[in-house]
């Protein structure tokens, strides 16, 4: 099993994905999929840009060690896991609501262990298997649960089947765009913090190649609405995209693919303790869950 530090950055990753989440579930019918993709991943970059410039200043932020194949590897990590599966993930979304949506992509982390076992001979441990095991039954335990905001929840009219789809084809590209990366670390010693650059850019160039394909507005609402969501949007990118997803590449760098994407997994969780301290109700079901996961989490990191 990898270094702590790998663990703890997945887990941190899952927080403040979880953040994004709640904040991005309101933007739904003001900006499009593709376009809420292409702005994160731009402030993002625009971050990394900046931390790269004065990185070397404070001893970090080296690309030496990096390869043109790790370089490759990392572009099309960025270009399936980001630009093509965030964009499936929030069509999801749309579609079938972030339930099911999440329910369907917690098959990621199993796809990964199958595709970093076959590409990389990653092999578990009984104990890792054991926890990856808990901790995503206890995440879909809490998320298949139904519940009167599930039910009367507002998505798309499109087909359900469409946005089931999406979700398995959003859980598919992560898990490749995850094993890519751990195949490009594997490789070299390429610092995360360039890793996450070349992802982020492998994103953008195909989510800005999509929207001039289907020539998708990015935003569906009036003009004053465009300020506010760019400000908002340039608040969670930072600490969703920026740091998000350079943790996940820590992650990916110091433990195996499966766990880093099981704890990366756990989003849900921090979503329900969210929901906890704005007041809401949180049922049994939902706390029984959440404890067994965190008995999975508690295995893996020990």
């Amino acid at each position: 099993m990898g270094t702590i530090s790998g663990e703890w950055a997945a887990l941190v990753a899952a927080l403040l994905w979880s953040i994004a989440a709640v904040i991005f579930s309101g933007f739904a019918g003001r900006v499009s999929p593709l376009g809420l993709n292409l702005l994160k991943g731009c402030f993002a970059i625009v971050y990394l840009s900046l931390t790269l410039a004065v990185a070397p200043v404070f001893g970090g932020g080296g690309v030496s060690g990096g390869t043109m194949v790790s370089g490759v590897l990392l572009l099309m990590s960025g270009a399936i896991g980001i630009g093509i599966g965030d964009t499936f993930y929030f069509e999801a979304l749309h579609d079938i609501g972030p339930r099911k949506t999440l329910l369907l992509k917690v098959l990621a982390p199993a796809i990964s262990a199958v595709l970093a076992w076959v590409t990389l001979r990653e092999t578990l441990t009984l104990q890792d298997g054991f926890g990856i095991g808990i901790t995503i039954a206890g995440v879909a335990w809490v998320i298949s649960e139904r519940t009167p905001a599930t039910t009367t929840s507002k998505v798309s009219s499109a087909s359900p089947l469409r946005g089931v789809m999406f979700a398995l084809f959003a859980a598919i590209t992560e898990a490749i765009g995850a094993v890519m990366s751990r195949m490009a670390f594997l490789e070299t010693s390429i610092d995360p913090l360039w890793s996450t650059w070349l992802r982020l850019v492998g994103g953008a160039i195909v989510v800005i190649g999509m929207l001039f394909w289907q020539r998708t507005p990015v935003f569906l609402g009036d003009r004053q609405d465009r300020k506010q969501l760019l400000l908002i949007t340039l608040g969670v990118a930072f600490f969703s995209t920026y740091l998000g997803i350079w943790l996940q590449q820590i992650a990916l760098k110091s433990t195996a693919a499966a766990i880093a994407q099981t704890l990366g997994a756990t989003s849900p969780l921090f979503v329900l303790v969210i929901t906890a301290i704005q007041g809401k109700a949180v049922s049994g079901r939902s706390v029984g869950g959440a404890i067994a996961a965190v008995l999975g989490i508690w295995v893996l990191l020990n």
